[in-house]
Formats: C-alpha cells, sequence, structure tokens
C-alpha cells in the first residue's frame, strides 16, 4: 500500500509547488519573501515552502489575508470555470487517468493548510481587537 501514497505524493508535486508559488506571488509585492526548498524525501512531505515576513507597515489586512488564502480562492475559482464549461453543454473528453491526475492536484492545490490559516485567524483576531468587532 505505501507505494500508492508515494504514487500520490509523486503525482501531487505539480499541485503543491503552484500551491506555494501562488502564496509568494501574491504576497510579493508587499513583504520579504523566500522560497525554501529543504531536503526531505519527496514521499514523506513536499520540500518547498514559503516564508512571508517583515510586511509593509502599509499593507492592508486583506492583502496579508488574501496571500495566505489565495491558492483557495484561485482553486475555487477555477472549480467555477469548469462547472460553468460542464453545465454550458460543452464536450470534454477526457480520459480517467487524466481526470484524477486533474482532480487530486486540484484538491492539493486548493486545500488550504493549518499553516495557511493560523496568520489569518492571528490578523482577524488583531483587527478585532483594534476595532472591536470582526465584522
Amino acid at each position: 500500500m505505501k507505494w500508492i501514497w508515494r504514487l500520490v505524493a509523486l503525482l501531487s508535486m505539480p499541485a503543491i509547488a503552484l500551491h506555494e508559488l501562488t502564496h509568494a506571488a501574491v504576497a510579493w509585492p508587499w513583504a520579504d519573501v523566500t522560497i525554501e526548498w529543504r531536503d526531505v524525501p519527496w514521499y514523506l512531505e513536499p520540500g518547498l515552502r514559503v516564508r512571508m515576513e517583515s510586511w509593509a507597515s502599509s499593507t492592508p489586512t486583506w492583502v496579508m489575508i488574501g496571500a495566505y488564502v489565495a491558492p483557495l480562492v484561485v482553486g475555487y475559482a477555477i472549480a467555477s470555470i469548469v462547472v460553468l464549461v460542464w453545465v454550458s453543454g460543452v464536450v470534454v473528453s477526457v480520459s480517467l487517468p487524466t481526470a484524477t491526475f486533474l482532480v487530486i492536484n486540484w484538491l492539493y492545490y486548493t486545500a488550504a493548510s493549518a499553516n495557511d490559516l493560523k496568520p489569518v485567524a492571528a490578523a482577524i483576531s488583531v483587527r478585532a481587537g483594534e476595532s472591536g468587532s470582526v465584522c
């Protein structure tokens, strides 16, 4: 069974790399962005990490939150476009292995990790403390 998980990990590498690079692309104009490649076995965890530090003091909160949830937003936008194309009646022929590969990569790309959500929760709680409410 280990070989199945190793195969899934290998096939999901493009999505994981794009997920991390999406964070970097959104944060780059406002923060010091560092892309790290850690030397870990690819089948245990992805070695690519993006650090977003030293945000400019003028950076709006929505930009900071947007940088952490950007893959989630982009992933849902892609899913919405796919559903609209499918509902419109456009016929697209995709083999089962290709569809499986695309769905697995979409899931990995779109999923927000705990590391993606911790800074979002912190930013919201800081802003709530400053203004007295989140809304």
